[in-house]
């Protein structure tokens, strides 16, 4: 009788303790010659970043949500490019962006951003990146020529995008939707009055990418600024 009981108690258990979904490991996929997306999770939540790939190294474009995922990011980096992370670029201040730059820190990996958002990092408790980056730059890094630009306020209110000209591929995290999505996501810090026009900063600046990289979802249309307009319009 003791052990029905038991078991009619285990089964009922059973109904209504649901088993937390296993998280998700970082993933590298291939974009173009030279560049992957990198993807890194927080529970059921994909966040892109980027890698560029130099002569002796990678340039990554934010870390990953977190230490777990983006220790997992640089062993991707290590097994599949076999070359050392030269450099990191802190596109914007939350934590899908640069939630494991204590590791990159830690491993002695240069880590920059814009002064703003440094000074946002610190306020968030954030180990700090470099805020060294003005506004509007062009430099080199072992060859490769990048631009780090800031239109404005949009997603958040330091938030740049990167640009590639070798390949016209632009980083625009956050800033920029994803053809799949269907509304703005996290606009807690945003500033929506500006952000169209910051969009089409970009667009003027940077008139004909190949590549257009989103924060989330998707990146296979070069219609995303496009987009994220429309999801702004309504």
């Amino acid at each position: 009788m003791t052990k029905h009981i038991t078991a009619t108690v285990a089964f009922l258990l059973g109904m209504f303790v649901t088993v937390p979904a296993q998280q998700k490991n970082a993933a590298l996929t291939p974009l173009c010659d030279g560049f992957y997306v990198h993807l890194t999770y927080w529970k059921d939540i994909a966040a892109n970043g980027l890698v560029a790939e130099t002569e002796k190294g990678v340039i990554l474009v934010d870390t990953g949500w977190d230490t777990a995922q983006t220790r997992q990011l640089l062993d991707l980096v290590a097994a599949r490019i076999r070359k050392p992370v030269l450099l990191c670029i802190i596109s914007h201040c939350h934590a899908d962006r640069l939630g494991g730059i204590s590791l990159l820190k830690a491993r002695g990996i240069r880590t920059i951003s814009t002064a703003h958002t440094a000074s946002l990092a610190a306020k968030g408790g954030y180990e700090l990146p470099e805020g060294v980056l003005p506004p509007d730059t062009m430099f080199t890094v072992d060859g490769l020529q990048l631009v780090c630009y800031y239109p404005g306020p949009g997603h958040g209110p330091d938030n740049i995008v990167v640009w590639f000209p070798s390949r016209k591929v632009l980083f625009g995290g956050c800033f920029i939707k994803s053809t799949d999505a269907d509304n703005l996501g996290n606009i807690a810090d945003a500033n929506l009055q500006a952000w169209p026009e910051s969009i089409r900063k970009v667009q003027k600046r940077f008139p004909a990418p190949e590549y257009v990289v989103p924060g989330h979802d998707s990146w296979t249309s070069t219609n995303a600024m496009e987009h994220t307009l429309q999801l702004l319009a309504r």
